[in-house]
């Protein structure tokens, strides 16, 4: 029989008393004070470093400061899962389907806040479990002055401890000032990560934009052009295959990276080198699939690959088509947002502007989707009837219309425009597309 003391459950008391400690601290209540509360109710260092990773959840600086001021030494914590504080949110940052439990302010925002603190003035490169670095942590979200500090520490710049170098991480998110720091000092543009992959490979990898005006996702990439001629202009070797059988320019057709293709074929890469087998056939994540315009880019892709010279096989064009049935024909999946408390009302805004561009476009929904799509709506309008408004600014519309003139321009036979097809059903424009090949 339960007692007064155990009725609730130790994970249930420890949830109460995790809220109750961060809505102290939001309060302002001063530091002794909540520093004492926190020794009576965490007064191991197990105890804390549980608390460092909800304060990390959460996002809440000024509780992150306040433990490591109780004398916990945040930059050695390691999690159950190896990852130091810093990894912990390199990883957040990265795969973009971390919520917090309470925060104030655009989650991206938060969590780069709380990793610039963290390496604002390391005493060295402290490396987690899993060989992951703050050098490895300053590359992969820009921090500048962090690099250059760790660098004069004497770190190695080829650093060899985790799944790939400190230049692959600067290169894959596309930090030029970063890249041209760790060239500076000796960086090896050539250097093989787990996947055999250089850093001219690392440019095409999924790269989640750091901009501030986004609460998780947008799909901006940051220019690639200097980045490209920096590493070939240091040795770096554009026709090097990873252990997949990619070159830089391969892997970034298949990543439909149209920006980077360009830039690749610009600095020579030979065309001649893609194998036609790879192309049109990479996987994609949820996250991806609902941020990118990955049946556009498909599209254009073709287009750009054709304008330089390389023809597509009967084979390859119908397995093209294939890969943008498959891509665009999941639409129950990938149409909205992950549900959650925090971005309901983002949600049903996003919702609203599909079912708009549907309407006003004719463009194929399955039956499925389109009934789930405006159910969901609803289900989020009822929700908060006060804040449902349908209103798209102007300058929202035009560019909307813009995107969809382009489709009219874009020819996939002799009669038939992406326009076309993107208004038939998935098997409709299949048969036709294929007849006339």
């Amino acid at each position: 029989m339960a007692t007064n003391n155990d009725w609730l459950g130790s994970e249930k008391k420890e949830e109460i008393i995790s809220n109750l400690m961060f809505r102290t601290v939001s309060c302002g209540m001063e530091s002794e004070i909540v520093i004492q509360v926190m020794n009576s109710l965490y007064p191991s260092v197990g105890d804390k470093k549980n608390l460092l990773k909800s304060a990390l959840v959460r996002r809440c600086l000024k509780m992150i400061k306040l433990i490591e001021a109780d004398n916990l030494k945040i930059h050695e914590v390691r999690f159950e899962d190896g990852h130091s504080a810093l990894h912990y949110l390199a990883e957040v940052i990265y795969k973009g389907n971390d919520e917090p439990l309470s925060c104030e302010g655009n989650l991206k925002v938060l969590t780069l806040r709380i990793m610039d603190y963290l390496l604002e003035s390391p005493e060295k490169n402290y490396q987690d479990n899993l060989g992951y670095t703050y050098l490895h942590g300053a590359c992969m979200s820009g921090n500048v002055s962090a690099v250059n500090l760790l660098l004069s520490q004497g770190v190695d710049v080829n650093l060899d401890t985790y799944t790939c170098s400190p230049l692959h991480l600067a290169a894959q998110y596309r930090h030029a000032e970063v890249v041209e720091i760790l060239l500076t000092h000796g960086a090896n543009p050539n250097q093989r990560d787990a996947e055999e992959s250089t850093p001219l490979h690392a440019l095409a990898r999924l790269c989640l934009c750091q901009c501030t005006d986004c609460e998780k996702f947008c799909d901006k990439r940051k220019p690639v052009d200097k980045l490209v001629q920096m590493l070939i202009d240091n040795g770096a070797d554009i026709e090097a295959r990873n252990c997949q059988g990619y070159t830089p320019l391969g892997l970034s057709v298949s990543r439909l990276d149209l920006e980077l293709t360009r830039t690749f074929l610009k600095y020579g890469a030979k065309i001649d080198n893609l194998n036609e087998n790879k192309i049109f056939n990479m996987t994609f994540t949820p996250l991806e699939l609902k941020n990118y315009p990955l049946t556009l880019n498909i599209i254009e892709m073709t287009h750009l690959l054709k304008s330089a010279g390389y023809n597509l096989s009967l084979q390859a064009r119908l397995r093209m088509i294939k890969y943008w049935m498959k891509i665009r024909g999941n639409d129950t999946d990938h149409l909205i947002s992950d549900d959650t408390e925090s971005s309901k009302i983002f949600n049903k805004d996003k919702i609203e502007k599909k079912i708009f561009f549907h309407d006003k476009y004719g463009f194929h929904l399955t039956q499925k989707a389109e009934g789930f799509l405006r159910q969901k709506c609803e289900e989020l309008r009822n929700l908060n009837p006060s804040e449902y408004h349908r209103f798209f600014p102007r300058e929202a519309i035009n560019d909307l219309t813009a995107q969809v003139e382009r489709t009219k321009n874009i020819m996939l036979s002799e009669n038939v425009s992406l326009y076309q097809m993107c208004r038939m059903s998935y098997s409709n424009g299949y048969s036709l597309i294929k007849d006339q090949i």
